[in-house]
């Protein structure tokens, strides 16, 4: 009998829900209390995928970097704050403007874009390093169907990255550099490790459990954009994460009416499946409850922070606690 790839689905979701939750809001919190919930996370997925989080620390910090060099380069208009200094102004005939006065709001502006950034970074890493590419290759065979072979590369990064830092561990065990070199060589290799690796597991898992499923996902995810449309119900992220909601839900659900069975989650799976209905839940809330003064922000709030934010940050720390419960009493993890 056919199973369904649960862990894989459960942490989609959580990262669904927490991508939204980055993308809607609107100040420093969520998106640092994201960070922090990757970071307490990551020592209970254990020793298995290593490598990855060198990669998202270089990440993390470059997309900072270049988030903080835009924001003195390009100019905004509105952003407020003292004029720190002032540099040559262009503007281009194609639009944009850049150089002039560079103020401490732009600069605050800036490194807000590039903090939320590093929470969707984080995000994916969480990804990579709790699922293998087996498990997000099958996950998007049951929504692509035949369309998984354009997909699955990315799907796979983190099993490249991890067989890249085996390879460096054995060659620096004979006392030989490897073979690559830091920059785009390293880059190159990554993306070819991944299309072969793709590759190889598309041949296995084929296009399961066929058409139905992303027939049925597609019309979903379709009726239900318009759905939110129509009525005004979301904004663009949400609308985006309702589409693929949909699609998967529905997938899975006809995948399963079709003889596929639910695999057994793992502790940490379980743990995200948690967050993703803690998360839910606080959009509800916040969006409904919270918004009709049924829970106000003064029983909420603390120390001037809203209501609403303080509920999705605690929503936020449910991966991570239960993670650390779900957590084999024999597992050491590594952070690496």
């Amino acid at each position: 009998m056919k199973t369904l790839p649960t862990s894989a689905l459960l942490w989609g979701a959580w990262a669904v829900t927490a991508v939204l939750t980055v993308l809607v809001s609107t100040g420093w919190t969520i998106p640092a209390v994201v960070i922090l919930a990757g970071a307490l996370t990551w020592p209970c997925l254990g020793r298995a995928r290593r490598g990855i989080g060198a990669w998202l620390i270089s990440a993390c910090v470059a997309l900072t970097a270049v988030w903080t060099l835009l924001g003195v380069v390009q100019h905004r208009e509105g952003t407020g704050g003292d004029v720190l200094w002032i540099l040559p102004a262009w503007q281009p005939t194609s639009g944009g403007s850049f150089g002039g006065a560079v103020t401490t709001g732009q600069l605050e502006l800036a490194l807000l874009q590039g903090v939320r950034g590093v929470a969707v970074l984080t995000v994916l890493g969480l990804l990579h390093r709790a699922v293998d590419g087996t498990g997000w290759v099958r996950a998007t065979a049951l929504v692509a169907g035949p369309a998984v072979g354009v997909l699955a590369p990315l799907a796979c990064l983190g099993d490249a990255r991890c067989a890249q830092e085996l390879d460096r561990t054995a060659v620096r065990h004979h006392g030989l550099a490897p073979h690559w070199r830091l920059g785009t060589s390293v880059l190159g290799d990554l993306w070819d490790r991944a299309v072969h690796r793709s590759r190889d597991l598309v041949g296995v898992v084929g296009t399961t459990p066929g058409l139905i499923a992303p027939v049925f996902s597609l019309t979903a995810a379709s009726a239900a954009l318009l759905l939110a449309m129509r009525r005004s119900l979301a904004s663009g992220p949400e609308l985006g994460a309702i589409a693929l909601g949909s699609a998967v839900l529905v997938a899975a659900v006809v995948a399963h009416l079709r003889g596929s069975r639910f695999e057994t989650p793992a502790g940490d799976a379980v743990a995200a499946g948690s967050g993703a209905v803690a998360l839910l839940g606080a959009h509800v809330l916040s969006a409904h409850m919270l918004g009709t003064h049924v829970l106000s922000a003064h029983m909420l709030g603390a120390q001037g922070v809203a209501g609403d934010v303080v509920v999705t940050a605690t929503a936020l720390l449910v991966l991570p606690a239960v993670a650390l419960v779900a957590r084999p009493a024999t597992q050491k993890g590594d952070a690496r």
